[in-house]
């Protein structure tokens, strides 16, 4: 199983506009890693499994 990694763009989203448009991925766990850190965000401390 391969894990995909993507973002949502809160500040472009509007009701009119479709999930790719608002969407950045997938990304593989290196470039998420490194978005991740660009953005100042804080780690994931919660996995969802399908």
């Amino acid at each position: 199983m391969r894990t995909e990694y993507y973002f949502i763009d809160r500040a472009l989203d509007r009701s009119h506009l479709n999930a790719a448009q608002i969407t950045q991925g997938p990304l593989s766990e290196a470039e998420f890693l490194a978005r991740s850190q660009q953005l100042g965000l804080p780690p994931i401390t919660r996995r969802l499994d399908p």
